[in-house]
C-alpha cells in the first residue's frame, strides 16, 4: 500500500510537471471547438466516482445540457478533474461537491464547490502562484503536489479565460473559471494572452 501510494504521488507529480511544462513552452496541441459542458464534467464525475463514494461525498451535477463553451475539451476535463479532486481531497465524510455553469453575456462561468476545509485567508492568498508551492494534506492524510492549480491557471488561459477561488476556513471552497461562449470571443481573449 505504501508504495502503491507513492508511486501515485510520484506519477500526478510527473503528469502534473509536464503538463504545466507543455503549457509553458506553447507545445501543447489545442483543438479549440463548441463543447458541450455537461458532457465534459459528466466524464470527471465518472472518474471519481469509486474515490468519492470511499468518503460518502456526493457530486451533485447542476449543469444544464444547452450551456456550451468554446474552448479544447482536453484542456477543460485536465482543469475540472484537477478541481474536482481538490475537492474531494479537503471534504470531510458525507461532505458535498456541487458543479454549476452559467452563461453571461460572452463567457461561460463554471464553478466547482465543495463543504470541505476551507482555506486561510494567508492560503488563499497563494493559490494559483508557483514560488509559494502551497500544499496542504487532505482529510485523510492525502498529499497534494501543489501543481494541480497552477496548471489550471495555465490552461485556462490557454482557452481566454480566467480562474478564481472563494473559500472560507471551516466553511468550503468554490473555483470558478471562466471560458468563451463562442469563437469570435475565443479568438481575441486567446490573443491577449499570448
Amino acid at each position: 500500500q505504501i508504495v502503491n501510494h507513492s508511486s501515485k504521488n510520484i506519477y500526478e507529480l510527473l503528469d502534473g510537471l509536464l503538463q504545466w511544462a507543455q503549457a509553458q513552452s506553447g507545445r501543447g496541441d489545442y483543438n479549440f471547438k463548441r463543447i458541450s459542458i455537461l458532457n465534459t464534467i459528466n466524464k470527471v464525475i465518472e472518474l471519481h466516482k469509486i474515490t468519492a463514494s470511499s468518503k460518502k461525498i456526493s457530486i451533485i451535477n447542476n449543469i444544464d445540457q444547452n450551456i456550451f463553451a468554446f474552448a479544447d475539451e482536453l484542456s477543460i476535463e485536465t482543469i475540472l478533474r484537477n478541481l474536482v479532486t481538490n475537492a474531494i481531497k479537503f471534504t470531510n465524510e458525507n461532505g458535498k461537491i456541487i458543479s454549476e455553469a452559467v452563461v453571461r453575456n460572452d463567457k461561460v462561468y463554471i464553478s466547482v464547490e465543495d463543504t470541505g476545509i476551507g482555506l486561510s485567508k494567508n492560503e488563499l492568498g497563494k493559490l494559483f502562484k508557483i514560488e509559494y508551492h502551497l500544499t496542504k494534506e487532505g482529510t485523510n492524510r492525502e498529499i497534494g503536489t501543489g501543481l494541480g492549480l497552477i496548471l489550471c491557471k495555465e490552461l485556462v488561459a490557454k482557452n481566454g479565460g480566467e480562474i478564481w477561488a472563494e473559500s472560507e476556513e471551516g466553511k468550503g471552497s468554490k473555483f470558478v473559471f471562466t471560458l468563451p461562449l463562442n469563437e469570435n470571443n475565443s479568438q481575441k481573449k486567446i490573443k491577449g494572452n499570448a
